[in-house]
This record gives C-alpha cells, structure tokens and sequence, in this order.
C-alpha cells in the first residue's frame, strides 16, 4: 500500500514546481517521508523528511508551522519505529 502512495506522491511532486506552490511542494516531501517510513523504507523516509525539514528551515518565516511541526513528528515516528 506504500507503494501506491509514493508513487501518487512522486507524481504530484513531479509536476508541483510548475504550480508556484512552495507549501505544497513541502507537504508532498514530508509526506513521501511518512509513507516510507510506513512501508518500512527508512532510509528513503530519513531522506525525504530530512529534505522537508532543510527546506522549511530555509523558506521565509510565517505559515510554515503546521509543517514543520508535520515534519518533526513524522521523524519522531520513524525514530520510534527504529526502536531510538
């Protein structure tokens, strides 16, 4: 089942830089964290959420809480899936 949402996920991101919409473009990778983190493939979630949580430390300031909020607690689950 994680296959078909990262494969959903890689192609919305796919077309997301033609749309302007840097927002969305963050959900989408912390999203593709979290769903391999779900199918077991951490070292592409560790990836993905590392990549969301750099991006939204260099985005400008404001509306981006809910994110990285979003973001951290998908990397607390895939620590806690870990075992850390």
């Amino acid at each position: 089942q994680s296959r078909a949402s990262v494969a959903h996920l890689m192609a919305a991101l796919s077309g997301i830089d033609n749309l302007g919409n840097a927002r969305l473009k963050l959900q989408l990778q912390a999203n593709l964290g979290q769903s391999h983190s779900a199918g077991g493939d951490y070292v592409q979630a560790t990836q993905w959420l590392d990549k969301a949580l750099a991006d939204l430390a260099a985005a400008k300031p404001g509306g981006m809480e809910a994110g990285w909020a979003y973001a951290l607690a998908c990397r607390g689950f895939l620590f806690a899936d870990q075992g850390d």
